[in-house]
């Protein structure tokens, strides 16, 4: 999992950076193996559509993912690695 960390770090993160998209502080439930988790910060429960609509239509948000699936030499890179993009958590009524 450090491969895929220090991948995030170098490539992907930068791309979440432009968007606006920052990585929280606040530490995540625990992972299933093999599964990498970064929470990110939200100004509101309903940015995260728009937010998952900027990712899945940036060009080198999938060309990136593409790339870190041949770098961590899985099976079918051309489908890119997978994520979510959901609340985790978010205050009452919102």
């Amino acid at each position: 999992m450090v491969e895929a960390q220090a991948y995030y770090d170098q490539y992907l993160r930068t791309i979440l950076d432009r968007l606006g998209l920052k990585a929280s502080d606040r530490i995540g439930g625990p992972t299933v193996p093999g599964i990498l988790s970064q929470l990110i910060e939200l100004g509101s429960p309903s940015q995260v559509s728009v937010s998952r609509a900027s990712l899945t239509h940036d060009p080198f948000w999938k060309e990136q993912l593409a790339d870190m699936a041949t770098a961590l030499g899985l099976a079918k890179p051309e489908q890119g690695i997978k994520y979510c993009l959901r609340v985790y958590d978010a205050p009452a009524g919102e």
